[in-house]
């Protein structure tokens, strides 16, 4: 798969837990954090994301004490792009829902 088709698919996945109340606040690229600015657009988030060969996304619920975060590693396939994530808060609830939403059979999916 395509570089193209894991960043389309990382983008359904930020509005997917956008919707869920899930709001993208850093990207850590490995040396530094960046701040996403609130209702930043998600294409330009992937921009952030995908200038390195692996990132962390991480992101704010309801209330600041939530927090989750998406590992993301660049080249493999879009359903494998999500590496690793964190699990509190129902954070983990909720990207399974919407990786199930953008990869259909997720988890046993094939790009």
């Amino acid at each position: 798969m395509s570089f193209e088709q894991e960043k389309e698919g990382l983008v359904k996945i930020i509005e997917g837990m956008r919707s869920r109340g899930w709001q993208p606040t850093q990207v850590f690229d490995g040396e530094e954090y960046i701040a996403l600015e609130p209702g930043q657009d998600a294409a330009s988030i992937v921009e952030e994301c995908s200038s390195t060969d692996d990132s962390t996304l991480i992101f704010n619920g309801i209330s600041p004490s939530r927090r989750g975060s998406l590992y993301l590693v660049w080249g493999n396939s879009p359903s494998e792009l999500v590496a690793d994530n964190s699990i509190g808060h129902g954070f983990d609830v909720d990207l399974d829902e919407t990786l199930r939403d953008v990869f259909p059979g997720w988890p046993n999916c094939e790009d």
